[in-house]
């Protein structure tokens, strides 16, 4: 989507409109210099092609918690105030700013529901002076005009032994409340794996097949320690009078010390549960 609204919670940098196109080619790094108010933290880059018109499309990104600023193994906290010297290494990309456009960086301390964020709200100082941006541009070679373009995607034929009761849907949404300020972020995917349809029936085995799957992602804009994650999948199996329905619902949370990961998971063979299972787990934070 539209970057704007995220660069508009970000401390971003502009490059000069370009004069001529700009190739990437590889993994952009940033090097930064930075403080910060609490011991846990993260920072997150983006890297952003803008357009004349403002349209902020997104290239490529990277996130490091700054606990593991030296080392995923042993994670240290920050001593609140202190500069550090990182490095961050976004993901590989291949791009083409066009001339007209801007590079954009924008940095921010979190990048939910991507990445849980840090327990408490956090304030980073960027010395400036001492970071930089450094990416790896692809120059133009004499032979790029002979490449020959790419032949068409290969995918396995679609099955003619099968047909849609239901008509596939998804939908994804953004909803924000503006007495709250609480956001939620929704995918919901109906038939996502089967193909065409929400239901499909497969002639070979006489079989229906149903799958579902809601993914909510919600957060208070003030306070990390809301962040809640749930999903929630549920699959049909049936053949004549026989029904089969399993549903799984999956909840993640956290305090300040611990996740928490709750679930359930029941089958039913037409309206009879014959089995349920729960999880209740606590999981230590430990520098996330």
């Amino acid at each position: 989507m539209d970057q704007r609204a995220d660069d508009g919670r970000s401390l971003i940098f502009d490059s000069p409109v370009l004069a001529d196109d700009t190739e990437i080619l590889g993994a952009p790094r940033v090097f930064l210099r930075l403080s910060a108010n609490a011991p846990q933290a993260l920072v997150a880059a983006r890297l952003n092609d803008v357009a004349p018109d403002g349209t902020s499309t997104l290239v490529t990104y990277g996130v490091l918690n700054l606990s593991h600023r030296d080392s995923h193994e042993r994670p240290r906290p920050l001593r609140p105030g202190e500069a550090v010297d990182v490095t961050m290494e976004l993901n590989d990309i291949a791009h083409r700013f066009p001339a007209g456009h801007q590079i954009r960086l924008a940095l921010s301390t979190s990048y939910w529901p991507l990445v849980w964020p840090a327990p408490t709200p956090v304030t980073l100082s960027v010395e400036c002076s001492a970071s930089r941006l450094e990416l790896p541009l692809r120059v133009p070679h004499p032979l790029d005009e002979a490449l020959a373009p790419f032949k068409p995607a290969e995918a396995a034929p679609a099955s003619s032994q099968q047909s849609a009761l239901t008509p596939q849907e998804f939908t994804r949404s953004y909803e924000r409340d503006l007495t709250t300020h609480d956001t939620v972020y929704r995918l919901f995917s109906a038939g996502g794996d089967l193909e065409t349809g929400a239901v499909m029936h497969i002639d070979a085995i006489n079989m229906d097949l149903g799958h579902i799957v809601e993914r909510k992602f919600s957060i208070g804009e003030n306070d990390p320690l809301s962040a809640r994650a749930e999903i929630t999948e549920r699959l049909m199996m049936r053949r004549g009078e026989w029904l089969i329905r399993v549903r799984v619902n999956t909840q993640l949370t956290a305090d300040a010390s611990q996740f928490r990961l709750r679930a359930i998971l029941s089958a039913r063979e037409g309206d009879e549960e014959v089995f349920v299972r729960e999880w209740d787990e606590s999981i230590p934070r430990d520098c996330l």
